[in-house]
């Protein structure tokens, strides 16, 4: 056979060009499907990222809906909030907040103690209590306290301190008390002049002071009932139990005040068998409200084997009732983090009767006026009526009982007061002597 080109001296490099040729098809041909691989594998990349892109953005408007609600509801209420960081930094301020205390929101943020609406005679001891917080000692208990405006008003406010739920810091809810506290200073106020004006100051203190509790009380019944016709008029039947619930709380609470003041309208003992550990915690439990706006912390230390006692059970209670109240207001200076009342109850060694001692940390009563405190019209505390402890004393010897005022050496306590109460096993002609 001969050749396609014979005798063409062109003819090897045409094969030859032919031959290259075929080659690079090969070639790019592999680099094309390599080349159509790679952009695939990137489509299909790109889909993913497309795919997790679009996830992210429903979960960023999901959670900007629910960060918008949350800040619906919490501008909404009102209660002023704050929220403190772990470092006492403010974080966080409600509308609610500015409203009642007048200082705008960007003049809050971000400041440490002392803050701006703390008034200048209370600074340190605001200070001192922002500090016990820091250091994990929050209260447990709301409490009032005073605070002031741009403009130097002052405002009373009820504040609850809660942890947040991450332990990053807390939340501080405040609610404007001021009337209920201006309030009670007119019925003080009247309570004064009805004692300065009547013979009968006394019948006019305790009626005053009746007619407070029972309104305290009465406001919040109200209040239940007015929560339950909003509940209506919103659609909500569902919380009228709720409702309901706090209106039949406040009126059982009425009734019991009414119950606990009939011993001061009479004078009669009602004798029957007590267990001091139920005399002692119902005592604790409505003087709750007031220890928890003075932050000051209850507790009760008695045996549960503590013999029981012939006695009148709202007499003993109004007397321990009323030791409460006055270990109460005397530590109104005492550091928050260090109000403590205790109630503790023994047997009396070598008698047959039980001591309960009511011990405060408060300022202390000089031994040389330890006796003078019972004496009718005398007392240590601006604003007292002189009349608490002599009813008190004056109930307990109704009782058959004794009640003074411990030595401190001899009780063990570096401040305050503890006062005892000694009662009989079993009803006596005549009153405990201190030897007996």
């Amino acid at each position: 056979m001969s050749p396609i080109w014979p005798n063409d001296p062109l003819a090897p490099l045409l094969l030859g060009g032919m031959a290259l040729a075929y080659l690079l098809g090969r070639l790019h041909r592999g680099d094309r499907q390599r080349l159509q691989a790679q952009i695939d594998a990137l489509q299909r990349k790109d889909a993913e990222l497309q795919r997790e892109a679009a996830a992210r953005q429903a979960d960023a408007r999901s959670l900007a809906q629910e960060v918008a609600f949350r800040q619906d509801i919490e501008e909404s209420v009102d209660m002023g909030l704050l929220v403190i960081d772990r470092d006492g930094v403010l974080t966080w301020v409600n509308r609610a907040f500015c409203a009642l205390s007048g200082w705008p929101r960007e003049a809050l943020l971000g400041l440490r103690a002392p803050l701006p609406y703390w008034p200048a005679p209370q600074r340190e001891a605001h200070a001192a209590e922002r500090q016990a917080l820091l250091t994990g000692h929050a209260p447990t208990q709301s409490r009032v306290v005073e605070y002031e405006r741009p403009d130097g008003s002052r405002w009373q406010a009820r504040v609850q301190v809660r942890a947040l739920g991450r332990g990053d810091g807390w939340i501080v809810a405040s609610s404007d008390v001021s009337r209920e506290v201006e309030d009670q200073r007119r019925i003080e106020a009247m309570n004064e002049l009805l004692r300065r004006q009547s013979a009968v100051h006394l019948l006019g203190e305790r009626a005053g002071e009746l007619l407070h509790k029972i309104s305290n009380h009465a406001a919040a019944c109200s209040s239940a009932c007015d929560g339950m016709q909003a509940w209506l008029q919103q659609g909500r039947p569902d919380r009228l139990a709720d409702g309901a619930r706090l209106a039949a709380r406040a009126a059982a609470d009425m009734q019991a005040i009414v119950e606990r003041f009939r011993p001061w309208l009479r004078a009669e003992v009602a004798w029957e068998r007590l267990a001091l550990q139920e005399v002692v915690a119902d005592a604790l439990a409505h003087q709750a409200g007031l220890a928890a706006a003075h932050a000051v912390r209850l507790e009760q230390n008695l045996p549960p084997e503590l013999p029981t006692v012939l006695a009148d059970r709202l007499a003993l209670g109004e007397v321990l009732g009323n030791l409460i109240a006055n270990g109460i207001a005397a530590m109104a200076d005492t550091p928050a983090a260090q109000r403590l009342l205790t109630i503790e109850g023994a047997p009396c060694e070598g008698a047959d009767a039980v001591e309960l001692r009511v011990r405060d940390r408060g300022h202390g009563i000089p031994p040389v006026l330890h006796a003078r405190v019972f004496e009718q019209g005398f007392t240590t505390r601006a604003g007292g009526t002189g009349w608490g402890l002599y009813i008190c004393r004056h109930w307990v010897e109704e009782l058959g009982g004794q009640l003074d005022i411990a030595d401190s050496a001899t009780d063990g306590a570096s401040q305050g007061t503890t006062l005892r109460v000694r009662l009989p096993l079993h009803r006596r002609s005549a009153p405990l002597q201190a030897d007996d």
